[in-house]
Formats: structure tokens, sequence, C-alpha cells
């Protein structure tokens, strides 16, 4: 295994069925965060009187969130989903391959639908970055 942990050759290819049906690749990443997934809660536990544990598996999405500059090329992508979503009062489904070449791996991102967007930049000395969730029935890792 390669000690190199680089963010920077990070490629993600994401697109929306039925309006951009063609992978964009993401760009105008901010220098801190590219994306984040929050953690999954695998199982839900009860603890009996006994002093027993039972468990069982709970089927969540995968919430993922990508943190743009706001004069990233990119931003216009998630404008153009988020805008045709209120026009149309309907929701488009997402894919997307993360690809990380440092660590010689693809994750295949299925059905994402966006679920919380910023509308807008937020303001200080220099405009804010943007972020942009999804959730995801699936994540899952494949070789490169």
């Amino acid at each position: 295994m390669s000690f190199d942990i680089s963010s920077g050759n990070v490629v993600i290819a994401i697109g929306a069925f039925n309006l951009i049906p063609v992978p964009t690749i993401l760009q105008g990443y901010t220098p801190e965060d590219i994306y984040s997934y929050d953690q999954l809660a695998n199982a839900e536990t009860q603890m009996g009187l006994d002093g027993r544990l039972s468990g069982g598996f709970v089927a969540q999405a995968v919430m993922q969130t990508f943190t743009q500059m706001p004069n990233g090329p990119s931003v216009s992508f998630w404008d153009t989903i988020v805008a045709a979503q209120r026009a149309n009062f309907t929701l488009y489904q997402l894919f997307a391959n993360i690809t990380i070449i440092s660590l010689g791996a693809t994750y295949i991102q299925r059905n994402g639908i966006i679920v919380d967007a910023s509308p807008a930049p937020s303001a200080g000395k220099v405009m804010g970055h943007r972020t942009f969730k999804v959730a995801w029935e699936s994540v899952d890792k494949a070789a490169i």
C-alpha cells in the first residue's frame, strides 16, 4: 500500500438522470473540504431487562456533503438541478463515481437525491463556500 493519501487527485464524475445524463467532472473545491460523509448507524440495539442485548440492521441513506468554492465552475451543476426541482416540483436522481487515485479505489454512488443546498454564498471578507447535501441509496467501493 502506498503512503500517499493525497486528495488533490480525486475525480468526481456526477450526473442526474433525465436532466444532466452526461457526467460532469466537479471542479472548484474549497481548500479544506471536497466532500464528507455522515456516519452510518448500521444497527439499532435494545437491552432487555434481563441484560441480554438484541439488535437489528437498519437500512438508511448515505448522507454526503459536497463543498464548493462560490466561484467554482461546478456550482452551476448544482444550481441547475435545484432550480429544475423547484420549477418542476420533482426530484432528479443522481449518480456518481468518485475515483481516489492515491488509494486505488472508486466509490460507485447510486440513486442520489439532493436534500439540502445553500441557495447562495455567505458574504464576509470574501465570499463563503457553498454546500450541497446528497442522500445516496448506496455507496460501494470498487478497485480502479
